[in-house]
Order: structure tokens, then sequence, then C-alpha cells
């Protein structure tokens, strides 16, 4: 069969326009493939084009926070509880005056003057768990911790024996009769006197508030190293 020129033209077209068409559709359907599997790389990596994700392929997964834990206040006080002292040097005198003898002519004095070293101090290991009020236990960043302290106590009073010494005297006449010389005694006297005004000069020098601050020191440095940041120490007295 014989066709015109127009006829074989127009063919050519239709076969053309067919084979164009089909070219795009495909086209199209690779752009919006590479499209989806673009979104769904970025939702992975965390882009916040994830928001588009779910209506493509479902709700996203629950993220679980990461919370560090750590031990109790009470368990981390104990691992490190131990005796806190603190000492402090005293220096006093005194004056001992014995009169005997007739018109007191066999009377002796002394002046002595003592050393002392006052030690008191906070045993850590007597904390109980009626002291300790903690918020959020075992999560030391967001814990809060009070802590009332034990009572302070005086420990000891150690007199420094090379230093301590009589500084004057004054000894009975020894050719007179009925004098006796009662230097012995009259310094037992004397190291009595010393030792109960150390003690009482370290109490209006606050040793024991002194031990507390140091207790609650060591105390903090104690739960800081495992975490705990915010702590408030109290005293017996409740100051």
């Amino acid at each position: 069969m014989t066709y015109s020129n127009d006829e074989e033209r127009g063919g050519a077209v239709r076969q053309g326009c067919t084979l164009g068409l089909a070219g795009i559709t495909l086209l199209i359907g690779m752009v919006i493939g590479l499209v989806v599997a673009g979104i769904g790389l970025l939702g992975v990596g965390g882009n916040p084009l994830t928001g588009l994700v779910p209506s493509l392929f479902g709700p996203s997964p629950t993220v679980t926070p990461t919370v560090r834990t750590g031990p109790s206040v009470l368990n981390a006080i104990q691992a490190e509880a131990k005796l806190q002292t603190i000492t402090m040097n005293i220096a006093t005198d005194t004056d001992v005056t014995r009169v005997s003898g007739i018109r007191g002519v066999c009377t002796e004095k002394l002046t002595y003057l003592a050393y002392y070293n006052v030690k008191a101090g906070i045993d850590l290991a007597r904390i109980t768990p009626a002291q300790v009020s903690v918020t959020n236990d075992g999560l030391p960043d967001l814990a809060t911790v009070t802590i009332t302290l034990p009572q302070a106590e005086l420990l000891g009073i150690e007199r420094d024996e090379v230093n301590s010494r009589i500084v004057a005297e004054q000894k009975p006449p020894s050719l007179l009769p009925g004098c006796e010389d009662h230097g012995g005694v009259m310094l037992g006297e004397a190291q009595q006197k010393t030792r109960l005004s150390a003690q009482t000069l370290s109490l209006d020098r606050d040793i024991l508030r002194l031990a507390e601050e140091k207790a609650g020191q060591e105390l903090r440095r104690i739960l800081l190293t495992v975490g705990y940041k915010n702590v408030v120490i109290r005293n017996s007295r409740g100051e």
C-alpha cells in the first residue's frame, strides 16, 4: 500500500509524541523515588525534616533519656567515714600561793606557764539515716542533700611537757622550824588549774564550731566526689 508524504509525516509525529510521554513519565517516577529516599535518609540523621517521615513511613521511635545514677548518700559517706578533728594550741598561766607558819613566814608562791593541745572532733561514722535527708537520691545531678552532724566533742587536752614550766617561784625559808617545801603539790595544783583554763579558752574560741565546719567540708568533698553538688550541712543545734 502506498502513502502520501503527509500521511507518513503524521504517523511519525504521533509515534514521537508517544515515546516522549513515556520518557517524561519514567523521569518523573525516578525523581519521586529519589525525593522519598532522601527524606528517609534525612530522618535517620536527625534532620528537622523528620517531621515529614511519619506521614510516609509511620511514627518515629521514642527516645528514652539516659540518667546517670550514683551510690546512695549514706553509702558514699560510710565508704570514707572517719574521725574529723581539729587541734587548738592554748597557752595559759596561773599563780599558786600557800601560806603557812606563824604570821605566814613559811609562805610559798609559784607561777606556772603551760601549753596545751586541745583536740575536738566529730566521728562521721556516727551519721545515721535519720540524720540524712535527700531529694532524688541516686541522681547526683538533681539531688539536694541535707545532713545533720553529730555533736562535736572535746577529745583530749594534752600538755606540752617540753615547753610548760615554772616561770617564777618563792620557796619558804628552809632554816625556820616548821617551814616545809610544798613545791610538788603546788605544781600539781597549777597544772590542774591551767588544764581547766585551756579547756575553757578553747570553748570560748569556738573549737567545737570549727570542728563542725571541718567535718562539713569533708562531707562536701566526699559527696562531690560521687557527683552530689547540692549539700546543706546543719549542726546538732539546728544552725
